[in-house]
């Protein structure tokens, strides 16, 4: 990831450490359904079915260098 920190500056990006810890503090740019811009791998991805409608849904865990997270 380290290749790609000119990309990370330029873009805008957020660390996911930051995330996380400003959604710990209630900050209101990182709230749910909040519109962020990540560079990291995703290291994971489990896929289920809705139980009240069937519909598929993704769970992905993606991780930078500060840490990694668990987006829908």
């Amino acid at each position: 990831l380290n290749a790609y920190k000119k990309s990370f500056d330029k873009n805008g990006c957020q660390p996911i450490a930051k995330i996380l810890s400003g959604a710990e503090e209630m900050l209101p740019e990182f709230q749910d359904r909040s519109k962020l811009r990540i560079l990291g791998i995703i290291q994971s991805v489990k896929t289920i079915r809705t139980k009240s409608d069937n519909q598929m849904m993704a769970f992905a865990t993606v991780e930078d260098t500060s840490a990694s997270i668990e987006m829908l």
